[in-house]
């Protein structure tokens, strides 16, 4: 087996029925890959709709992972694969013919390396703030911004697109199980990946298309407990604090998270197309949005904090 596609999800059919069907039209021939979905505790028709595919597939596995939390999950289909290359892709990557053929070229020119690669994103930025947001601060979900896509910092591991040799996971170990919630699992992956000493690598070339539908609420959730997973990362890679400081202007994420806190009373418009005699306004409600994020991540770190010195 060459290829081993794992593909974590939870109460998401929809979203998985599509990534497999763009698996199903791949170039790479079939009987060289496998596809491992593993259904993370979901409640609605995931198993049901994800079994159907399989007489699209050559090698094809339903598992079921019984503990939430994507590390989980992901080390559920990573322990059982099989393939001589192991490509993580999220649930609502939607994989573009050539992906497969990609990340199997780029390891054959790049052994023992990590390949990266690219999403897209299915807006322009214009259609609300939440989503000028995510345009204008792509580090929020997938940021491709690095100097040596030949050298790619360990902060940009994206586990939504990216393979690895299995001897990395025998090199360095799987996903820490320890993070549950939303955030930084991957991450903390990549810095034990990258201090062992193997590079990550970006082929743009192995693209997908990150159908991301989360509504601003439900994304706010996420940043809180991101915030609380970034705690965590910090607590367990104590080195990572200078590395962290590094990030941005400490003055300067203090007054976003202020104007962050200010800006609760805008929240129900985050997600709308503002009316055309006012989009002039879509910058403004926009940095608003990214100031109120901010806030929700900083605040799930303090909380995670203030757990961690009670249980001292």
């Amino acid at each position: 087996m060459d290829i081993s596609v794992v593909i974590p999800t939870r109460d998401r059919a929809s979203h998985v029925s599509r990534s497999l069907q763009a698996l199903a039209r791949q170039s790479f021939p079939r009987e060289r890959f496998e596809v491992l979905v593993v259904d993370n505790c979901s409640t609605d028709n995931t198993r049901e709709v994800a079994s159907e595919f399989e007489k699209s597939f050559a090698h094809f596995r339903l598992l079921y992972e019984s503990q939430p939390g994507a590390a989980r999950a992901r080390n559920c289909g990573i322990r059982d694969s099989a393939g001589e290359i192991v490509l993580l892709i999220d649930d609502d990557v939607i994989p573009s013919p050539q992906l497969l053929q990609e990340h199997w070229l780029a390891h054959r020119r790049e052994p023992q390396s990590a390949i990266l690669g690219r999403v897209t994103f299915p807006w322009n930025g214009s259609e609300s703030p939440f989503r000028w947001v995510l345009t204008h601060r792509p580090e929020y979900l997938q940021s491709f911004r690095f100097a040596d896509p030949d050298n790619v910092p360990f902060n940009h591991f994206y586990s939504c697109n990216v393979s690895l040799p299995r001897s990395a996971f025998a090199q360095v170990g799987l996903f820490d199980e320890e993070f549950r919630a939303y955030g930084f699992e991957d991450t903390e992956f990549g810095y034990r990946l990258v201090r062992s000493g193997v590079r990550i690598v970006f082929n743009p070339q192995a693209e997908g298309l990150h159908d991301f539908q989360r509504t601003f609420v439900q994304f706010a959730e996420n940043r809180f407990q991101a915030g609380e997973s970034f705690y965590r990362l910090l607590e367990k890679f104590p080195e990572l604090n200078s590395w962290s400081a590094q990030q941005g202007n400490p003055h300067r994420r203090w007054i976003a998270r202020s104007l962050g806190f200010l800006a609760f009373p805008l929240v129900p418009f985050f997600d709308s197309r503002p009316p055309v005699l006012f989009r002039f306004l879509l910058p403004v409600l926009g940095r608003a949005c990214a100031c109120h994020l901010q806030y929700q991540f900083w605040r799930g770190f303090a909380t995670a904090a203030r757990a961690d010195q009670m249980k001292g």
